[in-house]
């Protein structure tokens, strides 16, 4: 965990992008997964995780080596009972868990990204279309120009009305993470943005 970085997390699933971004974006601030990954013993494959939810902290423990489809779950022995205690409820999504629903729907079904950076940050989330930017020069000087220092960004395209394709290897409706801004001797901005 201590070596962990944004390039790490890949998404491997459809319309989970925006959590994939929003720990993305998390994973490029220095310590930024270790405040959400409490605690950790990779060799038992067993993650202490919190999330912020309704103004405080909800606690999850995962296991990532449990295998769900072992016959040692349905007998009665001493390792099922560790097994048990170690799974703490079904550990399929333990984000899921902490909003405490058993549908896939609230993890699976594409949502915003701000709503990913909040619950795992503690942060507040402040949502922003391109087109009410009013002034480009003062956001990118007060806000763009100060990514994974003072700000977490994720961006989305295609949300508001199912988008138009892609745009130049943009895709709609995909979740991005803002890593890095730069400002060329020429005055150019340019963004760098990861899809997870």
């Amino acid at each position: 965990m201590k070596e962990v970085s944004g390039g790490d997390i890949k998404q491997e699933s459809l319309s989970d992008c925006w959590i994939m971004a929003s720990l993305t974006a998390l994973a490029n601030v220095p310590g930024g997964l270790q405040r959400i990954c409490v605690a950790h013993d990779t060799k038992l494959g067993i993650y202490g995780f919190v999330f912020y939810r309704d103004g405080e902290w909800i606690y999850s423990i995962i296991n990532d080596k449990l295998d769900l489809q072992s016959s040692l779950r349905d007998s009665q022995s001493t390792q099922r009972d560790l097994l048990q205690q170690i799974d703490c409820e079904d550990n399929e999504n333990v984000y899921r868990k902490a909003y405490q629903t058993g549908s896939k729907a609230l993890f699976l079904v594409g949502s915003w990204i701000g709503e990913g950076v909040e619950d795992l940050s503690g942060g507040v989330t402040n949502e922003l279309l391109t087109s009410d930017v009013l002034d480009i020069g003062e956001f990118w000087d007060k806000e763009m120009s100060r990514v994974n220092d003072e700000f977490l960004f994720g961006a989305s395209t295609g949300l508001l009305e199912r988008g138009y394709g892609e745009r130049n290897g943009i895709s709609e409706g995909q979740g991005y993470v803002v890593i890095d801004t730069r400002t060329l001797r020429s005055g150019q901005l340019l963004v760098m943005l990861r899809n997870p």
